[in-house]
């Protein structure tokens, strides 16, 4: 930290405390929608319930709790481990199961492949915490500025940079099959049904929602691109550069935010709000449905104007 004077240091701390705040208070908004506004059986078998989660704990394990001695340190190097890896799962969690709803049409609501989700996001981060911890490889004092994490060197490439760049591939190969194939099944239904207005209308909605659906992996390689730069740059410089030191502490503190308003965006929550407040008016509150999915989910979507519906001879073109 030899090339950072006390002012842009404490200019790094503020920033990281306040993005973190901004996180937390943004993930606690969308679990609060997520449970309340949600009908009973999507409450809990949504993987971006699970991700907001981490995103809500990430914040606490960077507020340099590191600094009251050595075993807060091993604590804070553990959090931040445990629930990043975690929420790079869960992104993932997210692209498999649009996979199986628009490619293999699972029922929305289906809780088949939640124990898996579980046991993957929360036991592969738990195993690499469990052999940091029995090696010795965690940090145990922090730096000026920063947080504690895992040593430098070839640990923290083996159980931190290396799966997040193949989850990275797989997010992204995993999107563009997806949005091909969407892609693919409403090209057919238009074949059929013609090209007129109403049907390009159709078509264009399909893409809106490919890109929508497309942009948890954006985020996340948005924020996982940001601070990888400058841990890269630190491998081959010992003198820290403010610029990317301020870029790394923004994509790490804000990636909760992101995630939060991409939830508020794609299911409108702040419309739903506005109608579970006149439930007199509108009826009881239906839930967020994916396209395709209106064989598996009887329930109407409240969500006519931001996702496609289909017509009959349409769905029949999805097999």
């Amino acid at each position: 930290m030899a090339n950072l004077n006390q002012s842009q240091i404490d200019q790094l701390y503020l920033v990281m405390v306040l993005c973190g705040g901004v996180s937390f208070v943004f993930s606690f908004i969308v679990l609060l929608a997520h449970i309340f506004l949600r009908k009973s059986q999507r409450r809990f078998n949504d993987p971006v319930l699970w991700l907001s989660i981490c995103c809500l704990m990430m914040p606490v394990f960077t507020l340099k709790i590191g600094n009251w001695g050595t075993e807060w340190c091993v604590g804070e190097a553990a959090g931040n481990q445990f629930f990043n890896v975690a929420s790079f799962l869960w992104v993932t969690c997210i692209a498999h199961q649009l996979y199986q709803v628009l490619c293999c049409d699972l029922p929305i609501i289906s809780n088949k492949y939640l124990p898996a989700y579980h046991l993957l996001c929360w036991g592969i981060p738990l195993i690499t915490v469990a052999l940091l911890l029995f090696f010795g490889h965690f940090e145990t004092e922090t730096e000026d500025v920063g947080w504690c994490w895992i040593e430098s060197g070839p640990w923290r490439f083996t159980l931190f940079y290396i799966p997040m760049f193949i989850l990275m591939l797989i997010n992204c190969a995993a999107y563009v099959f997806i949005i091909w194939t969407v892609y693919g099944k409403y090209k057919r239904a238009l074949d059929v049904q013609g090209r007129g207005p109403e049907s390009q209308s159709f078509a264009k909605q399909t893409l809106v929602w490919g890109l929508k659906a497309s942009f948890y992996p954006l985020v996340f390689l948005g924020v996982t691109t940001g601070s990888t730069i400058n841990r890269v740059y630190e491998i081959f410089s010992s003198n820290p550069n403010f610029g990317l030191k301020i870029t790394h502490v923004l994509c790490s503190g804000l990636q909760g935010l992101f995630y939060a308003l991409v939830y508020i965006y794609n299911e409108r929550v702040l419309a739903r709000l506005r109608r579970s407040c006149e439930p007199a008016a509108h009826g009881f509150e239906s839930d967020y449905s994916y396209p395709y999915a209106s064989s598996n989910y009887s329930e109407e979507s409240e969500f006519d104007d931001s996702f496609p519906s289909e017509s009959q001879d349409q769905y029949e073109l999805r097999t």
